[in-house]
């Protein structure tokens, strides 16, 4: 017998988060950033530009114009010549992919893993590159082996 029950559409996906989790033990990648900006301007960007991308649909921000450039700069309370010195360096660092960003997007990895468990929680796909990559970790359901790799580096 069939049911007479009407499927009602079910919440849309959520592409954007409101948390992420900040571990106790930080990153190398943010001590390398505060020794080369200052402690608190490295600490402070970037941990706003992990905000940003967390505000962002899929976690991936467009880095194409200089209307964007100018919009990323402002709110990370930086000028826009210091932005781009900046965001390279942190390519460098692979806290931000340099393939996505010689595509013209900000996207991180380090931000991603720690969104592992998130993503597994909603049944959404991780989100995945613009330059095609895989997230390490993205088939694990456990974001714990991430802090203990970041206790262990």
């Amino acid at each position: 017998m069939e049911s007479n029950k009407i499927k009602k559409p079910g919440r849309p996906r959520k592409e954007t988060i409101e948390y992420f989790s900040h571990y106790a033990v930080k990153p190398r990648e943010v001590s390398i950033l505060q020794k080369h900006l200052g402690y608190n301007k490295g600490y402070r960007v970037y941990f706003e530009l992990m905000e940003l991308l967390g505000r962002s649909p899929n976690q991936l921000l467009e880095y194409s114009n200089k209307y964007i450039k100018l919009y990323i700069a402002d709110e990370l309370r930086l000028e826009s010549d210091e932005l781009e010195e900046i965001l390279e360096f942190m390519v460098g660092l692979d806290i931000l992919c340099c393939d996505c960003f010689k595509e013209g997007y900000i996207f991180s990895d380090c931000l991603m893993k720690r969104l592992i468990k998130l993503y597994n929680k909603r049944k959404n796909q991780l989100p995945k590159h613009v330059c095609g990559k895989i997230i390490d970790g993205a088939n694990d359901d456990n974001d714990e082996s991430d802090l203990k790799h970041q206790v262990m580096a």
